[in-house]
């Protein structure tokens, strides 16, 4: 749960008011964690946190791309926004 507390405050500069508003954070990630896990997701990821840049002659993608895994012959891309819930 400490991580899950710096993480909140380091990473998405977030002021918990609360242990509780921690725990029931960390509970929310250790239950969406779990529902990645009994859906089979972790053991498909190919990468994650991954730079992606293409330029074009016409235009140019960057960013991060949060997670990029394989379900059968397709290769499935995430990017969600951690202000939203990716379920």
């Amino acid at each position: 749960m400490e991580s899950v507390r710096i993480q909140m405050v380091n990473d998405e500069k977030r002021r918990p008011h609360s242990w509780y508003s921690v725990q029931r954070a960390g509970f929310q990630i250790m239950i969406f964690n779990r529902t990645l896990e009994d859906q089979g997701i972790f053991k498909n990821i190919i990468d994650y946190e991954r730079h992606l840049s293409i330029d074009d002659e016409d235009f140019v993608i960057e960013g991060v791309l949060d997670m990029i895994y394989s379900k059968g012959s397709n290769i499935i891309i995430w990017d969600y926004k951690s202000a939203n819930d990716p379920r």
